[in-house]
């Protein structure tokens, strides 16, 4: 789902975010918490929390007092040096709005590769629509669907894809989205989205 079938490895990842800046806060923030959760293993504990708080602020939750809160101990930890990549990440998470938390994001030290993949995860049918036909939301695909975003454990898309060929789904985008291995997924993904309704 390249624009114009460019290679991944030949794509700008600040120039592949401007082609979606104008979409929608919820997913900009979450494209910032996914390149967090990318490097989960180098982040403290406030860190992480403050990454959680965000992905709950991209779904309507958490107070404007609350996200100052998170910023400002990710800013003291760091000193008055500069934030390291482990302070700095999280911190752009909690940042005022969802467009700046994606653009301070891109560039932070998370591999490009990965940067591309967490874009086109969350971002792919802004590159090349895809239609989920209505009869293929069940009541067993919604279930997973919602599971799978709830626990944030995304083993389950092959499952997933297995549940929306039962409902009669044949899109080879939408099958192959589940079930590539190559391909990391996190809150925000645009299948898991589009079957749960969220924009």
């Amino acid at each position: 789902m390249n624009p114009g079938g460019t290679p991944r490895a030949h794509i700008d990842t600040a120039w592949l975010l401007g082609l979606v800046r104008n979409q929608t806060d919820r997913r900009l923030r979450l494209v910032a918490c996914a390149l967090c959760r990318a490097i989960w293993d180098e982040l403290s504990a406030r860190a992480r929390e403050a990454v959680a708080f965000a992905e709950d602020l991209a779904d309507g939750g958490g107070t404007d007092a609350a996200r100052q809160h998170h910023f400002g101990h990710l800013r003291a930890a760091g000193g008055s040096n500069a934030l390291r990549r482990e302070l700095w990440l999280p911190a752009c998470t909690v940042v005022e709005t969802g467009r700046s938390a994606a653009e301070f994001a891109i560039g932070s030290g998370v591999a490009p590769e990965v940067e591309i993949a967490v874009i086109y995860d969350i971002f792919a049918t802004a590159f090349r629509p895809v239609a989920l036909a209505p009869e293929w939301r069940t009541g067993t695909v919604t279930a997973l669907a919602r599971q799978i975003y709830e626990s944030r454990d995304f083993s389950a898309m092959p499952i997933l894809a297995d549940a929306l060929q039962d409902a009669g789904c044949d899109s080879a985008d939408v099958l192959h989205h589940c079930r590539d291995a190559s391909q990391p997924h996190a809150r925000g993904c645009w299948l898991v989205d589009a079957v749960l309704g969220h924009t």
